[in-house]
Order: structure tokens, then sequence, then C-alpha cells
């Protein structure tokens, strides 16, 4: 059985359903906002958006780490690339 979280949405056959959904959380984020994220689609989210339309929105993390420069996708919110800010 396919697991329909994994499944390609028609608009974006190349799209998980989990892409999707963190592209279109994404899409909420608007340049200045304060947000906090976790792990997962809400870290992807975040990161999205601050590369492709909210440069300026400040992200904090669930371990404490405040607004970093996320050149790279971290593993989890306690990753070096996270907590060196």
């Amino acid at each position: 059985m396919v697991d329909p979280t994994l499944a390609p949405d028609a608009s974006c056959p190349a799209c998980s359903a989990r892409e999707m959904m963190a592209i279109a959380a994404g899409r909420f984020i608007k340049d200045g906002d304060v947000l906090f994220a976790g792990t997962g689609v809400a870290m992807l989210a975040a990161a999205v958006a601050k590369r492709i339309h909210a440069p300026h929105a400040h992200i904090f993390f669930e371990t404490g780490g405040i607004g970093p420069p996320l050149d790279e996708l971290p593993m989890a919110v306690a990753d070096p690339r996270v907590m060196a800010f």
C-alpha cells in the first residue's frame, strides 16, 4: 500500500505531500515576521520562506538558536548550524 503522505500532488508530480506542505506553510511567512520553528516541516517552511521571499524573517528555534543564516538546512533544531548563533 502507498503511504498517502508521500503521494505526489497532481499540480507538482515531482513533489511529495510533505514538500507541498512545507511550500504552502512557507507562503504564510511574511518578510519581517518573527516565528518559532521546530524540527521537520516547520523548519523547512521557515528556511524556504527566508531564502525565497522573506529574507528579514526572524526564526527562533526551540533549542534557543535565534536567527541563524540557514545557508544549509539543519538536520534538527540542535544542529550546530542552528546553535552557532
